[in-house]
């Protein structure tokens, strides 16, 4: 009997440890992206430049860097859509994009190398003022200007029991975090889950 009961509690307590770690994780990665984004901020300001967040996506392993413009005179192009594009328009777009990735170079003073996220921690999406839609693959940019504006931005992160979004208001100096834990039933069903609890995310705030 004794031996009975020590392994229910055994049982009982693994998945209370194992969410506990899952949320830590998350909880790391939220952290040094609010201190990615202080740190951007403050970079765009005493470099007088455009600074940039690129968060690559759709990657085994989401990561991100910190870069600063080369050019003081610096234009950003008009965000575009490449999924509705065809594939000659695809290609002339990627030339743009890479003429523009020129022109940036990346911050070594925080990262060394890209930044990658704790395990178990994924990016889900990401969305700015800079496009139209919360995207999921490619690389995403979050831009901060020496004026002390930057782009309106939500990333939404996600581990395997819940979802994660940080809001970078244009003309805060602050963010705002939030979590959304998934029931048992929305974990039976883990795709449509992310997905529509990141739709209904994204569509709060767009309205906000």
């Amino acid at each position: 009997m004794v031996a009975m009961s020590l392994i229910v509690l055994i049982f009982a307590i693994v998945p209370i440890t194992t969410s506990y770690n899952s949320h830590s994780q998350l909880q790391k990665a939220l952290s040094d992206f609010e201190r990615a984004v202080r740190f951007a901020n403050n970079e765009a300001i005493l470099r007088n430049k455009i600074v940039r967040i690129k968060i690559i996506l759709g990657a085994e392993e989401s990561e991100y860097t910190i870069e600063y413009g080369t050019n003081s005179d610096l234009i950003l192009p008009e965000s575009v859509d490449t999924s509705k594009l065809s594939i000659k328009e695809r290609e002339e777009e990627q030339k743009k994009q890479q003429k523009l990735d020129s022109q940036f170079s990346v911050v070594d003073e925080l990262y060394d190398e890209n930044k990658k996220l704790p395990a178990g921690t994924f990016i889900y999406g990401v969305a700015t003022s800079y496009y139209e839609n919360l995207l999921m693959s490619d690389e995403m940019h979050i831009y901060f200007y020496p004026t002390g504006e930057r782009d309106n931005a939500l990333i939404l992160l996600h581990t395997d029991i819940e979802m994660a979004s940080l809001s970078i208001p244009p003309f805060e100096q602050t963010t705002y975090k939030d979590y959304y834990t998934f029931t048992e039933e929305e974990l039976l069903q883990f795709d449509d889950t992310l997905e529509s609890t990141s739709q209904d995310i994204y569509t709060e705030w767009i309205k906000d």
